[in-house]
């Protein structure tokens, strides 16, 4: 199989060293950051109200921690996080501009000059540092990967700074995608994620869709469903991403409204969402 690469315009590395680093991200993280050592974790860093803030790969590389995330999410996982580093001897520090990123699809990589991120099943997210020039300008130089659309129709969600703290990790499927441990430990908003898994019905889910429009919807919009003729607001949207006559949407509605053929944007009630089977 040949290997294709592309390279990520929208990523960020957070930076977390110090000789607490790993008891104060075990007590802050969703993921075990014990199993960090071994293989990249998903995780998130959540409200104490369990509302997800900030969403992540958490993977360890020479002996600090690094938390792999959209860029324009840092400065909101740093504001976050800071408030409780105070109470530990950690330095968190963004590091974004320091590496270079790019996606795999196929074989094995061959490039080792990086860190390799697995990412779901063929697909790989490498992360390079201190490279020679010419291969820094051979990653520059690859084809932009289309890497929302690809999110939204594999179900995987991504936060932007819109939507940040709108969900809890069940609406956004990360229980599934096993980005919360829930054997490793307390970590802020864990009572109220745990009442949830173990208690808890959940109303809302996450849905990748479809929507015939050439306008990209806001993230964070609300999604709308016509009930009895009248507008009731059922969900909303966590990532879109235009494609061939209209647009991919992942989006978090109610599940009683999920298969409503009339699922709507505000203002467009002629234009509906189809839910689409995750791939």
């Amino acid at each position: 199989m040949t290997t294709q690469y592309t390279t990520l315009n929208e990523a960020g590395l957070l930076k977390v060293t110090g000789a607490d680093a790993k008891k104060f991200l075990q007590g802050q993280l969703t993921c075990d950051v014990e199993q960090a050592h071994i293989t990249p974790q998903m995780g998130a860093h959540c409200q104490p109200q369990g509302r997800v803030l900030s969403l992540f790969y958490l993977f360890y590389h020479e002996s600090d921690y690094y938390l792999l995330m959209k860029r324009a999410m840092i400065q909101i996982a740093l504001a976050a996080l800071k408030k409780y580093a105070i109470f530990y001897k950690v330095d968190l520090v963004d590091v974004s501009t320091d590496f270079a990123y790019c996606t795999c699809d196929g074989a094995s990589p061959s490039l080792t000059e990086g860190v390799v991120i697995p990412i779901k099943n063929q697909r790989n997210t490498l992360i390079f540092n201190k490279l020679p020039e010419k291969i820094k300008e051979a990653l520059l130089a690859l084809p932009v990967a289309d890497e929302k659309s690809r999110d939204i129709l594999e179900g995987i969600p991504q936060l932007y700074p819109e939507i940040s703290g709108a969900f809890l990790p069940h609406e956004l499927n990360l229980v599934a995608l096993n980005g919360v441990n829930f054997h490793k430990g307390c970590f802020t908003g864990q009572e109220i994620i745990a009442r949830m898994e173990y208690r808890g019905k959940l109303k809302s889910q996450l849905y990748s869709a479809y929507l015939e429009t050439g306008t990209q919807p806001d993230l964070g919009s609300n999604v709308y469903a016509n009930e009895s003729n009248v507008s009731r607001e059922v969900g909303r949207i966590v990532n879109v991403s235009l494609c061939e006559k209209g647009c991919y949407v992942l989006m978090v509605v109610d599940k009683s409204h999920a298969r409503n053929d009339h699922l709507y944007l505000e203002n467009q009630t002629d234009t509906f969402l189809n839910i689409l089977e995750q791939q």
